[in-house]
C-alpha cells in the first residue's frame, strides 16, 4: 500500500520533468499549470469529501507554489500556514539528524547501535549486531511480526520506547531483510538524544527547523500532544469525513513532525539543493547528503526515503505518511530539482484517493490532463457494500435471537442438528476476530489492532462489529434456550398416548 503512491507518483514526476514541451497541452505556462492544479484539487476535494489539504511545489531553487484548500475540523480555512501531522515523512528528518552527528564525527553509520546506546538490549542476542545504517534503511531485522509496537502499551519517551523492546526478537539477521518498522526510527531518535546530549525535539528544532527556515514546524512525542494551532484530523466513515481525536500513538522519531505547506516547501529545497537551505545554510555535508539519498539494499529504501533508479544516482525519492487522521506525501526528482508535498487532514488505511490526487497533480504539472480518479472499485462503493452487510447482519441477528426459543424446541433431542446450528455463529465470530489480521495483510504485514481498523477503515470495523455481535448474541440465545428447555437431553414432547402418535408428533415438529 505505501508503495502505491511512491511508485506511481514518482514515475509520473520523472515523466513530468523529462517530457518534451512540444504539443498542444504542453504549451501551457507554469502559472497556467499551477492554476490548473488548484482547480483540480478543489474539484477532487468536493468529489471525494476531503475536508482540507495543502500543497507545496518547488522547481529548481524556487518555491513555485504553496496553497491550502478547505477547512480544518475547527472550521478554520486551510492555508499554507495550517499545521498538519506529516506522519512518516518525519523519518527523513530523523535520518538527517543522525547524518549531522556523523558529520561531527560523533558516530559512524556502520557503528553498532549498542556501542553508543548500551540501553538498547533485546531478548535476541543478534540485536547487538544492529548498526546505525541498518536502522535507517529498515534492515535491522526488527519487524512488526516480532515487535508489534502498536499492540503494546505506548511509551511516553524515547527512553521508555527502547526499554519496551527488551523482550523483542528479530525476524531476520541484521542486514539481510527489509521490513518497514517504526521503532527503527525511534531507536535512531534516541541515539540522537544520547550522542548530542539534547532532547530529540530540541535537537530537531535547533539543527534542522531553524536553519532550514521552517519557522512553524514542531515535533510531538505522541500524536495527541497539545500543539497550539493543530486541530483534530478526520477519519472517513462511509465516505464522509468525521472529526476524530488521534489514537495516542507514540510517534517521536518515526512520525512526530508537525509542519505546514510553506515549511515543507523549504524542506523540499533542502533535499533538492545538496543539503543546503534556501538561505544558504548547510545542514549536511555533500557526503552526508549522498548517503541520505542512497538506498541500503534491494528494497530501494535509503535513509528515510524510498528511491527508484540506480542506487548510486536515484531518479526519484518519495515517502508517504499516514497518521490515521492525517496523511501526507513528498516526492523529489534529484538532478531536476522538482519537489511536491501534499498534506491532508483526513486519511485511511487505504490511501487510494490520495494516491489518485497525487497522480492528477503531477499529470497537470507535465502539461497533460489529469487521469481519472475512479479507476477500479471506488472506496465509497466498497463502504456502501459494507454498510449493507451491517444492516443485513443486524436484521438477521435480531431475527435469530427472537426465534432462538422456537429453534431450540424444534431441535429438541436432536444433538447433531443442535451442534450444526451453533457452527455458523461460531465460524462468523472466528472470521470477525481475524479482521485485524486480514487488515494487516492488506497493510503490508504491519501490526494492526481493532482500534487501528476502526480509524483506518471504519466501515469494515462497523460491519465486523455488527456481524460479530449478532453472531455472539445468536449463539448465546440458542445455548441459553437449549439449556433452559432441556433440548439437549429431552426427546420431543409426546402429545399422543400411543407410540405411533409420538412418531407422528415428532415428524410434524421437525
Amino acid at each position: 500500500m505505501r508503495r502505491g503512491l511512491f511508485a506511481i507518483v514518482g514515475a509520473l514526476l520523472i515523466t513530468a520533468v523529462m517530457a518534451s514541451p512540444a504539443g498542444g497541452s504542453n504549451s501551457a505556462t507554469p502559472s497556467d499549470r499551477v492554476a490548473a492544479v488548484d482547480r483540480y484539487l478543489v474539484e477532487q476535494m468536493a468529489a471525494q469529501h476531503i475536508p482540507g489539504l495543502a500543497v507545496a511545489i518547488t522547481q529548481g531553487q524556487q518555491v513555485v507554489h504553496v496553497a491550502g484548500f478547505g477547512h480544518d475540523s475547527a472550521g478554520n480555512p486551510v492555508t499554507e500556514s495550517t499545521l498538519f501531522q506529516v506522519a512518516s515523512l518525519s523519518k527523513s528528518f530523523t535520518a538527517l539528524a543522525v547524518l549531522q552527528l556523523v558529520d561531527e564525527g560523533l558516530l559512524r553509520l556502520d557503528d553498532t547501535v549498542v556501542s553508543h546506546l548500551p540501553e538498547f538490549q533485546l531478548a535476541d542476542p543478534r540485536g547487538s549486531l544492529i548498526t546505525v545504517r541498518q536502522l535507517l534503511t529498515q534492515t535491522s531485522g526488527l519487524a512488526d511480526s516480532t515487535n508489534p509496537d502498536f499492540s503494546k502499551s505506548q511509551p511516553s519517551s524515547l527512553a521508555e520506547a527502547i526499554e519496551s523492546m527488551r523482550d523483542s526478537h528479530l525476524a531476520a539477521d541484521p542486514g539481510t531483510r527489509w521490513s518497514y518498522h517504526n521503532p527503527n526510527y525511534q531507536i535512531a531518535a534516541r541515539l540522537v538524544e544520547v550522542v548530542s546530549g539534547e532532547p530529540f525535539g530540541d535537537y530537531i528544532r535547533r539543527h534542522i527547523f531553524e536553519p532550514a527556515g521552517m519557522s512553524s514546524s514542531v515535533t510531538e512525542t505522541t500524536n495527541t500532544d497539545a500543539i497550539p494551532g493543530l486541530a483534530d484530523g478526520h477519519i472517513v466513515v462511509f465516505g464522509m469525513p468525521v472529526p476524530a481525536a488521534a489514537l495516542g500513538t507514540f510517534v517521536e522519531g518515526s512520525g512526530g513532525v508537525v509542519s505546514t505547506a510553506a515549511d515543507m516547501a523549504q524542506w523540499l529545497l533542502v533535499n533538492a539543493k545538496d543539503g543546503r537551505a534556501a538561505n544558504g545554510a548547510e545542514l549536511v555535508s555533500p557526503e552526508g547528503f549522498r548517503q541520505w539519498h542512497t538506498p541500503g539494499g534491494p528494497s530501494g529504501y535509503a535513509l528515510g526515503w524510498f528511491t527508484a533508479g540506480p542506487a548510486d544516482a536515484p531518479t526519484q525519492l518519495d515517502h508517504t505518511g499516514n497518521q490515521m487522521t492525517y496523511g501526507a506525501a513528498q516526492v523529489l526528482i534529484p538532478g531536476q530539482d522538482l519537489g511536491v508535498a501534499l498534506l491532508f487532514n483526513s486519511s485511511s488505511i487505504f490511501q487510494s484517493d490520495q494516491t489518485a490526487i497525487g497522480r492528477g497533480v503531477l499529470a497537470i504539472l507535465r502539461g497533460e490532463p489529469a487521469p481519472s480518479t475512479t479507476s477500479g472499485l471506488p472506496s465509497w462503493a466498497v463502504d456502501a457494500l459494507l454498510g449493507a452487510i451491517s444492516i443485513a447482519a443486524l436484521i438477521l441477528g435480531a431475527l435469530a435471537v427472537i426465534r432462538s426459543a422456537r429453534w431450540a424446541r424444534h431441535h429438541r433431542g436432536k444433538r447433531v442438528r443442535l451442534v450444526l446450528g451453533f457452527l455458523p455463529s461460531l465460524a462468523l465470530v472466528a472470521l470477525v476476530a481475524l479482521v485485524p489480521l486480514l487488515a494487516s495483510l492488506l497493510y503490508d504485514g504491519r501490526n494492526v489492532t481493532w482500534i487501528g481498523v476502526f480509524y483506518g477503515w471504519p466501515a469494515l470495523a462497523i460491519a465486523g462489529g455488527v456481524a460479530g455481535s449478532a453472531a455472539v448474541l445468536t449463539l448465546a440465545a440458542r445455548v441459553w434456550n437449549v439449556v433452559r428447555s432441556g433440548s439437549w437431553t429431552r426427546s420431543p414432547a409426546n402429545p399422543a398416548a400411543s407410540s405411533a402418535g409420538t412418531e407422528r408428533a415428532d415428524v410434524s415438529v421437525s
